[in-house]
């Protein structure tokens, strides 16, 4: 079964009202063999365009299971930049999570890369993180962005996703801090 329900309206002018409306598709699912007995009465459904409020849901789902467990742990989101005047040539950001820092973005203007500022960024990042008490860092890396730049800064290769998302690998790597 295919039903079609309404999604909010987007960009319109104050005073226009459903001149436009973002569709979401949804597919009803069969049982599966799996769902007898106390879980028969249960409903599935497959959306293809899950509203932000629908992923909010599901995530805080998730963070309410994992809080007993992981709420003590520290978190905490740290970046640094660089500047050639007053113009930013670079950043990297990152989390302090336990004892681990994961860096989650790095990014240095291609007018400045292979200049030093992509290394001067990392460095400070992994000496901040180790006066936090960080051990580890983590990263991952497209086949096209930096994995050899990370592993001549002694990051080693942990597990790579080949086709990933079509035809790239995405490559994980840690370092002892």
């Amino acid at each position: 079964m295919h039903s079609f329900s309404r999604g909010a309206v987007f960009g319109l002018p104050e005073g226009v009202h459903n001149a436009v409306i973002k569709m979401r598709w949804t597919k009803q699912l069969a049982p599966s063999k799996n769902c007898r007995g106390m879980n028969a009465h249960i409903r599935y459904q497959f959306d293809l365009h899950p509203t932000d409020a629908d992923v909010e849901e599901v995530r805080a789902g998730l963070i309410q299971h994992n809080t007993p467990f992981l709420a003590p742990v520290r978190r905490d989101r740290i970046a640094c930049y660089a500047f050639e005047d007053e113009r930013r040539v670079g950043g990297i950001v990152a989390e302090i999570w336990g004892h681990w820092l994961l860096i989650r973005f790095m990014w240095v203007h291609e007018d400045r890369r292979g200049s030093g500022v992509g290394s001067a960024l990392l460095e400070r990042l992994e000496d901040h993180a180790r006066t936090e008490g960080c051990l580890s860092a983590l990263v991952d890396t497209f086949s096209f962005q930096a994995q050899p730049f990370y592993e001549r800064h002694g990051y080693r290769c942990r597990m790579v996703l080949e086709n990933y998302p079509v035809d790239t690998t995405l490559t994980y790597l840690d370092k002892t801090l």
